[in-house]
């Protein structure tokens, strides 16, 4: 039993295979790795709406959209592009906070001092 050396035309066939599928397998890590910052800026975006809603309602007596800015700015620190953003009114994040004149809630007679807004991020 002795070894086969191959043939001059098949020697270099898996660096070729290797080098015709390297770009794909570069442009589907990346999608990963893109997709995967879509993601986390979804969770932080919806955090922050999160974040500024419950502080602005929790504040029953006075309203106040700076609290609730810096609440919102907290949760979305951990994006790239928010270094050094102090302002909800600045991009790359717009943060607006709105009380609801009239809520529909299901401890208004419970609490009748229960505060409802709408928090918008955009990022």
């Amino acid at each position: 039993m002795g070894t086969r050396r191959k043939s001059g035309k098949q020697s270099g066939q898996a660096i070729v295979e290797t080098a015709l599928m390297m770009p794909w397998l570069a442009f589907l890590f990346v999608g990963v790795l893109d997709f995967g910052f879509y993601s986390y800026a979804a969770i932080s975006i919806q955090n922050a709406a999160r974040a500024a809603a419950l502080r602005s309602a929790a504040s029953q007596y006075s309203f106040s959209s700076g609290n609730s800015c810096i609440a919102a700015l907290g949760e979305l620190r951990g994006l790239p592009n928010m270094v050094g953003v102090t302002s909800c009114a600045a991009l790359p994040a717009v943060v607006v906070v709105t009380p609801l004149s009239n809520p529909d809630c299901a401890d208004c007679s419970v609490t009748p001092a229960a505060t409802s807004v709408l928090a918008t991020v955009t990022y």
